[in-house]
């Protein structure tokens, strides 16, 4: 039971991370500072980057089906489109440059789909980890 709470937990984390950085990470923290910075620091740009791969990486351990992880590295892309196209939509900081218009829907859509490959790749690794360690896929690891 504890082992389908913390899957739960790491897929909502997963659907919630990037909105989740961009209001508690992002606005409070990064744009007040962009004025003074000539240009982004690394850690501001690799750090989610590796926090998002480390929380794909044991969802795709704990996953028992591929069918499954499509359907989420689908619906976390899905998710962060409406995101984005919202916080364009009010001209939230950071999104005030997308248009949302049929011509835009390239420039739109480029981080979901982006998203949505490096989901599919982080899962892959994962189940290649699993196979590879011979670890149980979908059960607890003890030790």
């Amino acid at each position: 039971m504890s082992t389908r709470l913390g899957l739960r937990s790491c897929i909502i984390a997963l659907y919630a991370f990037f909105p989740a950085l961009y209001l508690f990470v992002y606005l409070p923290f990064v744009l007040p500072r962009l004025a003074m910075w000539r240009a982004i620091p690394w850690p501001v740009v690799i750090l989610p980057i590796l926090g998002y791969g480390a929380l794909l990486f044991v969802v795709a351990i704990m996953l028992k089906r591929c069918s499954v992880l499509l359907a989420h590295a689908s619906a976390i892309a899905l998710t962060n489109l409406v995101f984005i196209v919202g916080m364009a939509s009010l001209m939230m900081p950071g999104f005030k440059k997308i248009e949302i218009s049929p011509l835009a829907l390239g420039q739109v859509l480029l981080f979901p789909i982006t998203l949505f490959v490096g989901s599919v790749a982080g899962f892959a690794l994962g189940k290649l980890y699993a196979h590879v360690t011979g670890s149980k896929v979908g059960e607890a690891r003890s030790g």
